[in-house]
């Protein structure tokens, strides 16, 4: 008999019953174009509730913001987001191993620098490499005009700075911002969000 179902799996506490999600009536399948088009950072003390994401009021007050109390933009890139480890446990006797933490990843690769004296690409690339735990992120996607992706506190896992050894490449910058979250990234519509802060070209 195998172990799952034998006498000593069988689960003595009563399975709570919960609905499982169904779409819709109506629903329609929309095909989603990949890409990330900008990142967006907020102070750590931002409170990133549903609530205020899908208030452009909420947004407007970190534009007119400033300094430490303004949303910082990284643009003139593209992004891609993938699932970058799983880690696994056995949590009882009766069960095999499951999912306990996800870590997922956003790449963003920066071909658009600024070369004023100001440099402001290279500080804030390195920025986010020396104290990202005082930021939180939200990204904004391709798909959709105003669609964002909100991460929260996340780490800087990885970095470059690539110069070509030709005139027929461009010079590139790469950050890997990654953070812990079971299940998969969720992304909201936030409308009017476009008036606020215009999509990036």
């Amino acid at each position: 008999m195998p172990v799952l179902t034998a006498a000593a799996c069988t689960p003595t506490v009563d399975c709570p019953i919960i609905a499982f999600p169904q779409a819709e009536e109506g629903c329609e399948c929309t095909l989603s174009v990949g890409g990330i088009n900008a990142l967006y950072f907020f102070p750590c003390t931002a409170v990133l509730s549903e609530e205020n994401l899908l208030d452009p009021e909420w947004w407007q007050g970190f534009v007119d913001g400033s300094g430490v109390n303004g949303v910082a933009t990284i643009s003139g890139g593209l992004g891609s987001l993938a699932k970058k480890t799983d880690k696994k446990e056995r949590v009882t006797s009766c069960r095999v191993e499951q999912l306990i933490s996800t870590t997922w990843a956003i790449t963003y690769v920066i071909k658009c620098f600024d070369k004023t004296s100001a440099r402001t690409t290279n500080a804030q690339v390195n920025a986010l490499i020396t104290r990202s735990n005082n930021y939180l992120l939200v990204a904004r996607m391709c798909d959709g005009t105003d669609t964002v992706l909100p991460v929260g506190g996340f780490t800087t896992s990885d970095f470059n700075y690539t110069v070509p050894d030709n005139f027929e490449e461009f010079q590139s910058m790469s950050v890997e911002l990654g953070w812990v979250e079971l299940g998969l990234p969720v992304t909201y519509d936030v409308p009017g969000l476009s008036a606020v802060i215009p999509k990036s070209l």
